[in-house]
């Protein structure tokens, strides 16, 4: 009777924490542009590192990217990249939407709220993002973004960031996966 009462709990447990750990779905070492105006010059970086997370339930959006991880087309922004060995790129929010999208769905556009973070200074931020439904076992959506920011809110004691206008973070088509991770 015991080992029956065990091995039923077992069961529930494996699959509720299964059913919950499913509906993470992340990606590591994502790719990402970022473009900008730097000296009236136009200055493209990229970078393959970055943390996206989506909690389907909820609708929760994480992402963070280490801003020296950045690689440019310009020499002197490369330098002032390398840098800021601790500064990152997070966002902490929710997608906004009245359609439940932890169903099949087409092609979304919405709007994902939250905070911005850059250089230690969190700020309210709304940007728009399209979502795709994929069918497959091991990948839940397609997400694409382009994150217009005044980088000038965020570095305003920093001389060396007052050069920089229109930076944009674009993120094209990430493909989200299950994972079995929180």
């Amino acid at each position: 009777m015991i080992s029956k009462v065990i091995s039923t709990a077992f069961i529930v447990c494996f699959i509720a924490g299964n059913s919950y750990s499913q509906n993470y779905y992340q990606l590591t070492n994502g790719p990402v542009r970022v473009s900008a105006i730097y000296h009236d010059s136009l200055i493209i970086a990229e970078s393959n590192q970055l943390y996206f997370l989506f909690i389907y339930e909820t609708n929760e959006v994480y992402f963070e990217l280490p801003v020296s991880s950045l690689i440019s087309n310009n020499d002197t922004v490369n330098m002032m990249l390398q840098r800021d060995k601790t500064s990152e790129v997070i966002f902490k929010g929710k997608i906004i939407t009245e359609y439940d999208i932890t169903k099949d769905h087409n092609p979304l556009e919405v709007n994902i709220e939250g905070n911005l973070e850059i250089n230690n200074k969190s700020m309210p931020y709304t940007f728009k993002a399209s979502i795709t439904h994929l069918t497959t076992t091991t990948a839940s959506c397609n997400l694409s973004a382009n994150i217009n920011i005044d980088i000038t809110k965020y570095f305003s004691d920093e001389k060396r960031f007052v050069s920089f206008r229109d930076v944009n973070i674009i993120f094209r088509e990430l493909i989200l996966k299950r994972t079995n991770q929180k």
